[in-house]
């Protein structure tokens, strides 16, 4: 089974194909492989799967959770003993949204520089792009604990609020 987003759909295609290659080249017995659920975010760029294969004993465990990451256009592991919170479509939304705030967040500095020379010339975008670009590094490279990332988020609708503001009245003075 495959789940994107909130729908699910049964599949063999291409994508649990590059998921059971992954696995089988990391297992002692590919052959046993037995993927029972793959989870995958809305963008298709983050994904988990829920895995059995027969250990070193000849029998099965308990089971198994691998994320996945794609890297350009393939899939890679990101994690092959994942967390099961990191593993739920929440957590996927969460950072969709993260990276969706991220980019609005740079948009909204790059106006306010286009707006006003002297936010421009303060430096105070580009030292908060520098703040926030080590914690989207941080969400790219590794799974985040999903409290953190959903605090995270928030401080960043926070900013990206603040900078609509700062936005409108930059735009309003100027008008004037």
């Amino acid at each position: 089974m495959l789940f994107v987003g909130s729908q699910i759909l049964i599949s063999c295609g291409s994508v649990e194909g590059e998921f059971t290659n992954l696995l089988k080249s990391r297992l002692k017995g590919p052959s046993s492989l037995m993927i029972s659920k793959v989870t995958v975010n809305s963008k298709q760029t983050y994904a988990c799967a829920v895995w059995n294969a027969k250990n070193s004993y000849g029998g099965y465990g308990e089971g198994s959770i691998t994320s996945f990451k794609k890297e350009s256009r393939s899939w890679a592991i990101r994690e092959f003993s994942a967390d099961v919170k990191l593993c739920q479509l929440s957590y996927f939304n969460a950072i969709d949204e993260h990276y969706r705030l991220y980019e609005e967040l740079k948009d909204l500095l790059s106006q306010l520089e286009a707006q006003d020379s002297k936010f421009k010339n303060s430096g105070v975008g580009a030292g908060m792009l520098k703040n926030y670009k080590w914690i989207n590094e941080a969400v790219n490279e590794r799974p985040v604990n999903p409290g953190l990332l959903n605090s995270t988020n928030d401080i960043l609708r926070n900013f990206v609020r603040k900078c609509q503001n700062l936005l409108t009245l930059s735009r309003s003075i100027n008008s004037l």
